[in-house]
């Protein structure tokens, strides 16, 4: 039986419950106050979000559809119908949805004339300016997860630290493209991406002065140049700092070019990746993120330590994961190679425990090791990994 059935007040309860990420009880809670007032879509609403938060797109959906049905033209369940239906892989319902959201936002309307609505081309979704395109890139994904889930096999890059030079990482693919007859999906870069916009975000990157330039990036993000493959990214300890903060959930940092957040897992096609962004430093990881832009010379370096709070946030995920990424190396990776020649070289590590960072171990404990993948260096740079994934 529902505890919660009678309870005075079930949606704050539920609020309350969900807050403090007792997601399970928090469906309870709100599954009481529908019972109780199921004419009323703010509760089917925290319902859905709840169901979306706990990895449960199915009965987020379910949710979210009788919230509609209460209120439909409400913003906030039309977005969120349309992501859930694009990690379920249903183009169709995704676009619909993501549709309605333009249909009738107040500021974006005119994007989605209704003569568009039965034959939907969104490639002027690139046009508009960053922060416009959430829903937009959404319709985008929708396509994507389409195209990645009819084949069998996924190629994959992936790409160190970018500091900032996206032309010659996007040139190296194409040159792998070209010279080996292959279509790479999908670019990972896990860290040190050096998202600078302008002159003031370098204010915010921990780099020497004289290090401190503004690279590819800016051109991306105003629209100049789109990136010619979805790419995905963490965040390292070289970063702007400022700009990676206002995507904490995760985020379009510019068209086609997805900043992953500090501890957030997303679908592309049917493979989940997850990722934890920051370094470990002990005596910041027990405390909350404090920070706040303009940086003082402590507040540069502690924004991007890793939080207990965001590694608790990924122990809770129940769904495995196919692909963790993360900038400080896992527990035991060393192990794959020749470590003591790694020591004898790098004369700052005194010991393999120096090499470890113990933490990540627990968040990747979820991953999916079915994952087969095929690893070659590229011709003209060692980062940059060409991985083929073997789906079951």
């Amino acid at each position: 039986m529902n505890p919660y059935v009678g309870h005075q007040n079930p949606l704050k309860e539920g609020q309350e419950l969900f807050r403090k990420g007792l997601l399970s009880e928090a469906v309870l809670a709100l599954e009481a106050e529908v019972m109780k007032s199921p004419e009323k879509a703010e509760g089917w609403r925290l319902l859905g979000i709840t169901h979306a938060e706990n990895d449960d797109d199915q009965q987020a959906i379910a949710a979210m559809m009788c919230a509609q049905e209460a209120d439909p033209t409400n913003l906030e369940v039309l977005l969120a119908l349309g992501v859930s239906h694009t990690n379920e892989l249903e183009q169709t319902a995704a676009i619909k949805y993501l549709y309605g959201w333009l249909r009738h936002h107040p500021k974006y309307g005119t994007l989605a004339p209704p003569e568009l609505a039965n034959s939907l081309y969104y490639a002027d979704a690139l046009d508009l300016k960053p922060n416009y395109v959430r829903a937009w890139a959404n319709m985008g994904i929708s396509y994507t997860n389409q195209y990645c889930a009819q084949f069998k096999t996924m190629k994959i890059a992936v790409e160190g630290c970018m500091h900032g030079d996206l032309d010659k990482v996007y040139d190296t693919i194409k040159y792998i493209e070209n010279t080996r007859n292959i279509k790479i999906d999908l670019l990972l870069c896990y860290g040190d991406f050096q998202a600078v916009r302008n002159g003031k975000d370098m204010d915010s990157l921990n780099v020497a002065t004289k290090y401190r330039e503004m690279k590819s990036f800016w051109i991306y993000y105003l629209g100049q140049e789109v990136a010619p493959i979805p790419t995905i990214f963490i965040g390292g300890n070289n970063e702007a700092s400022n700009y990676l903060w206002e995507l904490y959930y995760g985020g379009w940092a510019a068209p086609n070019i997805y900043f992953l957040g500090y501890a957030v897992v997303v679908k592309f096609g049917n493979i989940r990746i997850n990722g934890l962004s920051g370094i470990y430093n002990a005596p910041n990881y027990c405390l909350g993120h404090h920070e706040r832009p303009p940086y003082n010379d402590n507040t540069i370096r502690s924004v991007y330590h890793v939080r207990e709070y965001d590694v608790h946030k990924l122990m809770h995920l129940e769904k495995l994961i196919d692909i963790f990424l993360s900038h400080d190396w896992p527990l035991s990776i060393t192990d794959y190679g020749n470590w003591q020649q790694l020591v004898c070289c790098k004369k700052t590590f005194q010991s393999k425990e120096l090499l470890e960072a113990n933490l990540l171990l627990s968040c990747s404990k979820n991953s999916d090791h079915r994952i087969g993948f095929q690893l070659t260096c590229t011709a003209n740079s060692p980062l940059l990994l060409n991985m083929k994934r073997v789906v079951e």
